[in-house]
């Protein structure tokens, strides 16, 4: 309960109507979020893999994470996962690069995904130069992550869930908000209050600024300014929008390795999100801002899994939103 409250009073700086609190989960695999499970709840973990280092300033292609080998090293081997979230990947018929939007849930004793509803965002410039967004099902059983990803894993289970919904926007997007007001309400100090959630959200009466990784390109990128100009592609989507998202309080924590003390670097929060014909990675809503309306459904984070941690890329420290 506190916390419903404490998030409510965080975005009232923000929005002119919010609501915060604790209630039983809808069926998420019902309209309009169509999830791969039902819930958000069960061993509720963030998965953090790789990093923004191994896209910049050129890609590390040697980072490939499989799911499968992850679920078998973190020992789930029981009881169904489903995860949720976003990164990058390879298509499985011809190695193009896109944006992963990840909505599976998957089987340790069958080592396959049982029900994959994983989305693949990417652009599609082979028709005489025109730029095409493109998103597609995809179709690889076994689904892989490249250079980087941020996942809510859990079992999908109808429990307790965080509902937050939000109109009349005058200050911060929704998930920035949202991840401010954690950051508020549970300052890292000391190093020992880290705190994440997982889950969706849907934007209504807006548009949604989205961009996508390009497929290739021959510069390394060393700045900001660069990267953001020419390695991403970016396009404005119709709502409605349905968003899948990680979030923690802070973007390091140190931790004691070998007796020493190390920070560890974290990605503050991760968006990916698509309509019904196109998706990529989150930017913010726009439009009327006064008409947006969110509603979103949040599960806390009991566990965060930091899988080959990476050093930070200094000229795109606190740079979340890749």
């Amino acid at each position: 309960m506190k916390l419903a409250a404490a998030v409510e009073n965080e975005l009232s700086t923000s929005f002119g109507k919010v609501t915060a609190e604790w209630v039983d989960c809808p069926d998420l695999t019902q309209e309009p979020f169509n999830l791969a499970a039902p819930g958000l709840g069960g061993d509720t973990a963030i998965l953090d893999i790789g990093g923004i280092s191994n896209v910049y300033p050129e890609h590390i292609e040697s980072k490939i994470y499989h799911f499968e080998n992850i679920f078998k090293h973190l020992n789930c081997n029981q009881n169904d996962i489903f995860i949720i979230g976003g990164g990058l990947s390879r298509r499985l018929s011809d190695n193009h690069l896109g944006n992963l939007i990840m909505n599976a849930t998957f089987s340790p004793t069958e080592n396959r995904m049982v029900k994959n509803k994983t989305l693949f965002a990417f652009v599609d410039e082979a028709r005489n130069n025109d730029v095409k967004f493109t998103l597609e099902m995809l179709t690889n059983p076994l689904p892989k992550c490249h250079m980087y990803g941020n996942f809510f894993v859990n079992q999908g289970l109808r429990e307790q869930v965080l509902k937050v919904e939000a109109k009349e926007r005058y200050g911060r997007d929704f998930i920035d908000a949202l991840q401010h007001a954690f950051s508020r309400i549970y300052p890292d100090k000391h190093y020992l209050e880290l705190t994440g959630c997982g889950g969706v959200f849907m934007v209504k009466n807006a548009r949604v600024v989205h961009h996508v990784m390009q497929n290739n390109w021959c510069s390394l990128f060393y700045n900001k300014l660069t990267i953001e100009k020419e390695s991403l592609r970016y396009w404005s989507v119709k709502t409605p929008v349905i968003a899948l998202t990680t979030f923690l309080n802070t973007d390091r924590h140190t931790v004691i390795r070998n007796s020493k003390f190390e920070d560890l670097f974290l990605t503050r929060f991760q968006v990916h999100s698509y309509s019904n014909n196109c998706g990529g990675y989150y930017h913010k809503a726009e439009d009327d801002e006064k008409a947006i309306e969110y509603l979103g459904y949040f599960s806390p984070a009991t566990k965060l899994y930091r899988i080959d941690p990476v050093p930070m890329y200094t000229e795109m420290a606190n740079y979340s939103y890749l």
